[in-house]
This record gives C-alpha cells, structure tokens and sequence, in this order.
C-alpha cells in the first residue's frame, strides 16, 4: 500500500477530508468505496475471479491448494 508520501496532493486532500469524518460517515464512505472499487476492477482481477469458479481453469488447483496437496513444480 503506497505512503501517504507517495500520493499526489489532490489524493493527499481526499485522505485527510476522510480521516476528518465522523466514524458512521467515513465507514459509509468506506463502504461506498469498497463497493465502488469491486465494480471497477481491471481486466486481469475479473480474470482470475471468472477462472476461479467452480469448473473454471484454476478450480484444480484451487481444490488441491484448499487440501494442502503438494503442487508439482515445473523444473524445466
């Protein structure tokens, strides 16, 4: 997660104006924004949700993962 140092100042602002909400407002905010940042995921993130559905590519792996199963390492 960036620094606060690493933020651009208008992002600076923002973090400031929610840390001065009150607790019930910044967590509606908070939730707002959770909720706006899952419906904008990029094209990779909806990817690796899609293939990760039951039957989907990763479902194999998933399910040896969730057992503990060693995984096969590729050595070449």
């Amino acid at each position: 997660m960036a620094q606060e140092s690493d933020m651009t100042a208008q992002a600076e602002k923002l973090a400031e104006q929610a840390k001065a909400l009150p607790k019930s407002e910044r967590e509606e905010f908070l939730s707002w924004l959770a909720d706006f940042e899952l419906e904008h995921t990029d094209e990779w993130d909806a990817a690796i949700a899609r293939d990760s559905q039951p039957g989907g590519p990763l479902d194999r792996v998933l399910k040896r993962v969730r057992k503990g199963a060693p995984m096969r390492q590729d050595m070449s």
